[in-house]
């Protein structure tokens, strides 16, 4: 299937960028990323048609849960949570502050570390590693 592109309004919750740094590596969040996490639910949403409740019965969580992830209101996301996501979030191809690419043929499914990505300083990397050819 070909990419979709998506259109996506994604509200910066702060100004200031906050960070959190990992214990296990050095990979850190910033608010620019968890908006990057929460365009991502969003134009899954939209391009499947999706509401935020749906895709909460879709991964088994509740749909505040899915709220908070696609407002980008977390702080660290949770692993359980990205783990019970990534089966349903498209894989993100392009994404910059007003638009999302996605491809509906492919999600994290078996890859949340990568779903993860996308809110840390390594998603350039993450984007450059799904593109078609590789």
């Amino acid at each position: 299937m070909n990419p979709v592109t998506v259109e996506v309004l994604c509200e910066p919750r702060s100004s200031r960028e906050s960070m959190y740094f990992t214990r296990t590596d050095a990979s850190y969040y910033t608010r620019d990323g968890l908006n990057r996490l929460a365009m991502a639910i969003k134009a899954t949403i939209k391009a499947k048609g999706l509401s935020e409740r749906g895709l909460a019965r879709l991964a088994g969580i509740s749909n505040v849960t899915v709220n908070k992830y696609s407002r980008g209101n977390i702080f660290k996301p949770q692993q359980k949570i990205l783990e019970a996501l990534a089966p349903h979030i498209l894989r993100v191809r392009e994404i910059d502050h007003e638009r999302v690419i996605v491809d509906p043929g492919q999600t994290y499914e078996g890859d949340a570390s990568a779903l993860n990505k996308l809110a840390t300083n390594q998603y350039k990397e993450l984007l450059a590693n799904n593109e078609p050819n590789n």
